[in-house]
């Protein structure tokens, strides 16, 4: 099960009307299609004017949470400084490589677009279609604990 268009829009809506973002990226099992009533949406904001350890960045969460209320589903948030995603998207185990890996882009602000072309699907980041098992494995490898 995927996310019908129409519920990314309103997500987008709702997220800028708190903040402009560089980029949101939807990445785990709503990136792959493969959600279930259980699941949550994965949504990494990333902001160019944020500190990672700032009170800024956790007030932004707090922000964007209090915008998405009521549209009855979890959701998990990373909100991210960009520099620092552009830093650690690559290294596997930290928050920005599943994104990167497997996320895709739903809006980046250098078009100001939302980027699933309002009604069509963006394709995955790197152009790597995996299904749901994937992953997870590969969730399970970046993970597991060194030593």
């Amino acid at each position: 099960m995927g996310l019908h268009q129409s519920f990314i829009d309103e997500i987008l809506r709702r997220i800028l009307s708190v903040t402009t973002p560089d980029r949101v990226i939807l990445f785990g099992s709503a990136a792959v299609g493969e959600m279930d009533e259980d699941s949550d949406v994965d949504l990494m904001i990333l902001d160019p004017h944020l500190d990672a350890a700032s009170q800024a960045s956790r007030q932004l969460r707090s922000r964007i949470r209090h915008a998405l209320y009521g549209m009855d589903t979890a959701f998990d948030l990373i909100v991210m400084p960009t520099d620092a995603f552009e830093r650690e998207k690559d290294v596997v185990g930290t928050a920005a490589w599943p994104a990167n890996a497997f996320g895709k882009v739903v809006y980046e602000a250098a078009s100001g677009e939302n980027k699933t072309g309002g009604g069509e699907r963006s394709e995955f980041r790197r152009d790597r279609a995996i299904d749901g098992a994937q992953v997870r494995r590969l969730h399970r490898v970046a993970t597991r604990p060194m030593g």
